[in-house]
């Protein structure tokens, strides 16, 4: 961390929190070589032919597969080979956990012991802090 004496406080509306969530998971697993993560959330499956979706998803996630391959280079087991995780992919995982562990607990404080994301977050970049994140009542909604 360049500044430790420094930090961002950000407010959002929910809407917003899960994009932040959704870009942060995305980036992270784009830095893994995870590029068919792209269909699950762009190619759109409403109102459209089940045939002709699962023949654009198949196109897309073998051109997407080609594409980390290039980047990244094969294994000997013809998969993406993705060395070492980067800071970024790292810092990214990082809030996407938090974010998924906040909204998860928020909404279902009753917990679930089958998804993982209701387990705690685990930092993945050693001497940087989790970012901190909490849910609360909008305060404009106390007012009226």
């Amino acid at each position: 961390m360049k500044n430790k004496e420094e930090k961002i406080i950000l407010e959002m509306t929910r809407e917003q929190a899960l994009t932040i969530e959704i870009a942060c998971e995305l980036l992270a697993r784009l830095h893994i070589g995870q590029f068919k993560e792209l269909t699950n959330i762009l190619l759109p499956i409403h109102g459209t032919d089940a045939n002709d979706y699962c023949r654009r998803r198949d196109d897309a996630n073998d051109a997407l597969d080609l594409a980390a391959k290039l980047m990244f280079g094969r294994t000997p087991y013809n998969t993406p080979n993705i060395t070492k995780k980067t800071e970024e992919h790292n810092r990214a995982w990082n809030i996407y956990q938090v974010l998924r562990y906040t909204r998860s607990w928020h909404d279902h404080p009753e917990g679930d012991h089958w998804s993982v994301c209701f387990d705690e977050p685990m930092n993945m970049i050693a001497g940087e802090p989790l970012p901190k994140c909490k849910i609360v009542k909008n305060e404009q909604d106390n007012n009226t």
